[in-house]
């Protein structure tokens, strides 16, 4: 789809991806953020954007799979998103909770923009592992802004923090403190307000823990409460008097995403940070492996003896931490195998489990230097504790420099969509 639109000074249109915006002529507006003549606006697949003309204008617009054009008769942003962002004004820290798809990420943006607009330097924070829109997926991203963007596609990623999986639940600890560091970072590298948009896991007792706790450790100035009718008063309440709430609605018109949209978004971002990759191996020696599940091997000849009678081959390593161990094998051991040795480890261990390395084979990892910065992400191709190595498969050049290689939680087939998920405490990690 190809086409070359006319546009008068005011009038409105929503363009939802995977589309790219091109004006031929005069100035829009996507997010408050103004965009002039020869300038590209790309959006992804699933995704949604609003668009003004703030002069006569003419676009063009390349529409791929799902995309649609469509204009409107009424301003795609609220007029109490408006409000809200001038009450945010002057606010170090704003923190924007809702239910999913109810307008988050476009109220951060047009926030924002808004600010910068100002004269203020901002930073969006974007703890919503499972669907970022900063950084690539497992991760909390931030991005330090001072120019208006009109979608995240383009954003730079300052830094990020790995979490290593698509959903919060049994990782709270880590969605906290990496929240929480990377607004402080941000405040230091001298954003005047720092924006976290949070994710849509609203219902339940995990959600209730997570806004919580997340809202104590940051302490926001403001909170921004994006609903249709009332859905998060729950959450609010928890907050309400010791903290600023401002409440707007959802906007009209807005594209809500299906379970298949929020897959493939992860496999195109996936993608983004990973496509070009090379293999590398790495001594074992010379990096910190972390988030396996025990870390401290066993030399145990006598029980190694025991599991090969059992599985009809040597563990390349036992990984124990006193209450629970871990056998690693480098090949494929049948179903009874695997029963037949977490028995036996389980006489001599509270938790018992096995690992077989080419069941993890694709699983995202995050590679971070010595001073712990982020540099990457990766997949993991092999681990030989026998010989030492660990193989990976990134985009990261300067592989020398990677210090640390931390384990997540999603594996990927070649073309990056997803091929499993493991769950904390499952095997190795």
């Amino acid at each position: 789809m190809l086409k070359t639109l006319e546009l008068t000074a005011g009038s409105h249109m929503l363009v939802k991806g995977l589309a790219r915006i091109r004006p031929l002529r005069g100035v829009v507006e996507v997010f408050g953020a103004p965009v002039k003549a020869g300038a590209n606006v790309v959006v992804p697949r699933g995704r949604q954007v609003p668009l003004t003309a703030a002069e006569d204008s003419q676009i063009e617009v390349y529409g791929g799979e799902g995309a649609d054009v469509r204009e409107i008769d009424y301003d795609p942003i609220p007029e109490d998103w408006r409000r809200a962002a001038e009450e945010a004004s002057g606010s170090k820290v704003v923190m924007v909770l809702g239910d999913v798809d109810v307008g988050k990420s476009g109220f951060t943006l047009y926030l924002a923009n808004m600010l910068i607009r100002k004269g203020l330097r901002a930073a969006i924070v974007d703890p919503d592992i499972g669907q970022s829109d900063v950084g690539p997926p497992c991760t909390i991203g931030m991005a330090l802004l001072d120019e208006p963007r009109p979608t995240y596609w383009d954003l730079p990623l300052t830094d990020a923090y790995f979490v290593g999986d698509k959903t919060p639940t049994g990782h709270l600890l880590p969605m906290v403190v990496g929240t929480k560091r990377l607004v402080d970072k941000a405040v230091s590298m001298g954003a005047a307000a720092v924006i976290i948009n949070t994710t849509g896991m609203v219902y339940g007792g995990v959600a209730y823990a997570l806004k919580r706790y997340k809202v104590e450790a940051i302490r926001p100035d403001v909170i921004v409460a994006i609903q249709r009718e009332g859905e998060i008063e729950h959450l609010l309440r928890m907050f309400e008097g010791e903290y600023r709430i401002i409440r707007v609605g959802a906007p009209k018109a807005l594209a809500k995403k299906t379970g298949r949209e929020r897959t493939e978004f992860r496999a195109v971002s996936m993608a983004r940070y990973l496509r070009g990759g090379e293999r590398h191996t790495i001594e074992l020696d010379r990096v910190r492996l972390v988030n396996v599940a025990c870390g401290t091997r066993l030399n145990d000849e006598e029980l190694e003896s025991q599991i090969e009678k059992i599985a009809g081959m040597r563990p390349d390593v036992i990984l124990h931490d006193r209450r629970s161990a871990v056998a690693v094998f480098r090949d494929p051991i049948s179903r009874e195998a695997i029963i037949a040795v977490r028995e036996l480890l389980g006489r001599m261990f509270e938790e018992a489990r096995v690992a077989v390395i080419p069941v993890y084979r694709g699983l995202v990892v995050g590679l971070f230097d010595r001073e712990g910065r982020f540099m990457g992400l990766g997949t993991l191709e092999d681990i030989d504790f026998k010989r030492g190595l660990i193989t990976i498969n990134s985009p990261v050049k300067n592989v020398e420099e990677i210090a640390a290689i931390h384990l997540g939680y999603i594996s990927l087939n070649d073309d990056f969509s997803e091929k499993r998920r493991f769950r904390p405490g499952q095997g190795l990690v």
